[in-house]
């Protein structure tokens, strides 16, 4: 083995390396995660042979910047990697790239542009068959209607959501889709639907150890509880 093959292997092992850390903390130590998936950036440079390696460099630093609060360089990184992505022509990660977007501008309460976002990441998971994908960009869209008030729209897209993640066995995702369709039930005015959603999520959350959703199902069962009192 030459010289430039043998440096070329130990940089894609060194690559791998800090980019499965640097995706493995993008929860939890978001600073680390930042700076591991920059020090891969830093690396791959302007290389074109390092392309797949860069797009999920990209990804991860800008899942480490929306967690950290900025917004502004989430999307940058997300709109960089969206850009790879249809140039390497991998169309599960530009439909993932694309949902990751509209995830941000939901957050800036940018309501349309999100949508767009998502529906047309949702025609690429729809047109090339990633099913585990389009129950992700479903659910958001979900949100989205939701922040619309367009209930009968986002139950459409959560009890769909949720139908994909049942047929893939994704026990995890359930709990998501099973805490929005809660939500979606509680503005609807019907706290009983909503308890027993909930409930269903809160015991998947509780066998699999997921203490952040526990949190935010203990919140919305206080919302449904105080609802049922009121109605009472």
């Amino acid at each position: 083995m030459q010289a430039d093959e043998l440096k070329a292997k130990e940089l894609k092992a060194k690559l791998q390396t800090l980019n499965e850390e640097a995706f493995a903390l993008r929860f939890t130590d978001f600073q680390r995660s930042l700076h591991l998936a920059e020090t891969a950036l830093a690396l791959i440079g302007n290389r074109d042979d390092l392309l797949a390696e860069k797009t999920f460099a990209l990804n991860t630093k800008g899942i480490a910047h929306y967690t950290l609060g900025d917004d502004a360089n989430a999307v940058d990184c997300f709109q960089e990697s969206l850009t790879l992505a249809q140039l390497i022509g991998d169309k599960e990660k530009e439909a993932a790239f694309l949902c990751s977007i509209g995830i941000v501008h939901l957050r800036r309460r940018e309501t349309e542009t999100a949508i767009a976002r998502f529906e047309a990441s949702l025609a690429l998971c729809q047109s090339f068959g990633l099913t585990k994908t389009e129950a992700v960009v479903l659910n958001n869209l979900g949100n989205a209607f939701i922040d619309q008030k367009r209930l009968s729209d986002a139950l459409a897209c959560h009890e769909k959501s949720l139908t994909i993640k049942e047929k893939l066995n994704d026990v995890r995702g359930k709990i998501a889709s099973l805490g929005n369709l809660a939500f979606v039930h509680l503005e609807l005015g019907d706290p009983t639907r909503a308890l027993e959603l909930l409930t269903q999520s809160h015991a998947i959350a509780e066998s699999l150890g997921e203490k952040r959703s526990i949190a935010t199902i203990y919140l919305n069962l206080g919302k449904v509880h105080a609802l049922r009192r009121w109605k009472q």
